[in-house]
């Protein structure tokens, strides 16, 4: 059985990965970031030559637990993968960070694409999520 000491150490882990997120996603060209795909291959590498939104670009820091997979349907667009679970895309940020629903759509929503956000502020706002979080 679970104890508070346990879950209070996964949360602790999970916001220690959204951190983490948030500090690479400063490193992200605007140019190669776009919170309306899970990731576009532009060229054959799929490392730093993609356009993804911010759990696309997960996948360079958690390469074991979160893959990005060309779609069946369309090769030059790509899906997000948890490796451990099989979740894809959506369902992979919840499963990947411990997220529910409605925080995964805050964070990772397509609602977001509309804004036209920058990697900069995807981190600002993951930042504040686990700072208002606690």
């Amino acid at each position: 059985m679970s104890t508070t000491q346990d879950k209070e150490n996964r949360m602790t882990y999970q916001k220690q990965k959204l951190l983490k997120l948030a500090d690479y996603l400063e490193t992200v060209p605007p140019k190669n970031f776009d919170m309306g795909v899970w990731g576009l291959r532009k060229r054959s590498t799929q490392k730093c030559a993609s356009t993804a939104c911010a759990l696309g670009w997960g996948t360079n820091i958690w390469p074991d637990e979160l893959k990005l997979v060309p779609d069946s349907d369309d090769k030059n667009m790509a899906s997000v993968i948890h490796v451990r679970t099989g979740a894809k895309n959506f369902s992979a940020a919840r499963e990947f960070f411990g997220l529910g629903y409605g925080a995964a759509n805050d964070l990772f929503g397509i609602v977001w694409d509309r804004l036209d956000e920058t990697p900069k502020q995807v981190a600002t706002r993951i930042r504040s999520f686990v700072r208002n979080n606690d």
